[in-house]
């Protein structure tokens, strides 16, 4: 049995011991939050861009080659796009009117707009256009709408006015008609671009001289 002294002694040794490890037990430290940084300041707000201004309407450097399609003349009119269609009537009758100078389609192209006045390049498929039945309109043959059945079939050349055609023109300008009925066999198709693309273009097929070419026979 243990004596007082003996005892005091292993109680103050069980008392050291317990506070060691107490002190050498890792105490958790709660982490605190990162500090705050000050907002940075926003950018400098840059004035409001216009918006981008419409780029002008691409021109035609020359006349525009297609596979497998023959160009064939200018249309010219003032107004809301649309695709190929004959008119009511004309000297050649309810055809689809083209020109072989520019400058004619120039005069059909002039309306109280002059935003919507436009040329539009005509083409038709090479093989069908070959193969079309086309008469030249004698001067003395009547007009209008009895061209439908006098030349049945055919597409239509005849001479026009020079009158109204702006200043440097030729001096010889020609028609050709094709009726509704033709337009989709024929394969027409147009590609059309503002009037002031040809403000300075005086050009023209001259379609007498390609009569030869096109087989284009002399009606009666």
């Amino acid at each position: 049995m243990f004596n007082s002294r003996s005892s005091l002694s292993v109680v103050f040794l069980v008392l050291f011991l317990f506070f060691s490890t107490i002190s050498a037990t890792p105490v958790p430290i709660s982490k605190g939050h990162a500090p705050v940084k000050a907002p940075s300041k926003a950018p400098p707000k840059s004035s409001p861009k216009s918006a981008p201004k419409s780029s002008p309407k691409h021109c035609p450097s020359h006349l525009v080659r297609r596979n497998n399609n023959v160009f064939i003349g200018y249309n010219g009119f003032s107004g809301t796009a649309r695709p190929p269609q004959a008119s009511a009537g004309g000297e050649l009758g309810a055809v689809f009117y083209i020109a072989d100078a520019v400058d004619l389609a120039k005069v059909f192209a002039h309306g109280a707009d002059s935003s919507k006045d436009t040329i539009c390049l005509v083409y038709a498929d090479a093989n069908a256009w070959h193969n079309q039945p086309k008469v030249w309109v004698p001067a003395n043959a009547p007009r209008g709408n009895a061209m439908n059945s006098r030349y049945p079939g055919a597409v239509l050349f005849d001479d026009h006015t020079s009158a109204g055609l702006p200043a440097g023109s030729v001096h010889s300008v020609h028609q050709m008609g094709i009726r509704q009925a033709q337009i989709s066999r024929l394969g027409v198709t147009i590609q059309c671009y503002p009037k002031s693309c040809f403000a300075t273009d005086h050009h023209t097929m001259n379609y007498p001289s390609l009569k030869h070419t096109w087989a284009i026979q002399d009606g009666r």
